[in-house]
């Protein structure tokens, strides 16, 4: 069963050509007549294929390098360290950081931030409550009128 030749464009032909090659039995059934006629009467599209082409080619006669060999693989793991060798740090005030970040230190200055931020913040609390004068309310209540402050009770 044949279908009816589809519409080809040139950049369905160079997607055909990108993803299939340059050889027309690797293309889809459905559009390989279309691509042919295409090929046979557009210069455009023949060079598309070349192109194609050659990068089949290319690709063909390509292979890939063989492994190593044992010997090259065992002289290779010969040069490695046994273990792993630790650098030691050259600079002093990084190893003194990395001691600060440990959690047995990092821990009690924490707790003690804690507790200094809470007396601090009960020393600095009012012991009693404020008392405004009259400038102040009178301040307010002229304020509740303006759009910005919400007195809830708006109609």
């Amino acid at each position: 069963m044949t279908t009816a030749p589809t519409e080809m464009t040139l950049q369905r032909l160079q997607a055909l050509l990108a993803a299939y090659g340059a050889k027309p039995a690797r293309w889809p059934q459905a559009e390989r007549l279309a691509a042919q006629q295409l090929l046979r009467h557009h210069p455009a599209a023949a060079e598309l294929q070349g192109s194609a082409q050659a990068l089949d080619e290319f690709l063909d006669a390509w292979q890939s390098p063989a492994p190593p060999s044992q010997s090259a693989a065992a002289s290779i793991m010969q040069g490695l360290p046994a273990r792993p060798v630790a650098v030691p740090s050259a600079d002093p005030l990084w190893r003194w950081l990395e001691r600060l970040m440990d959690w047995r230190v990092l821990s009690p200055a924490l707790a003690a931030m804690l507790v200094a931020g809470i007396a601090l913040g009960l020393q600095l609390t009012p012991k009693q409550p404020v008392d405004y004068s009259d400038a102040d309310w009178l301040s307010f209540t002229q304020l509740q009128g303006s759009p910005w402050i919400s007195t809830g009770n708006r109609q």
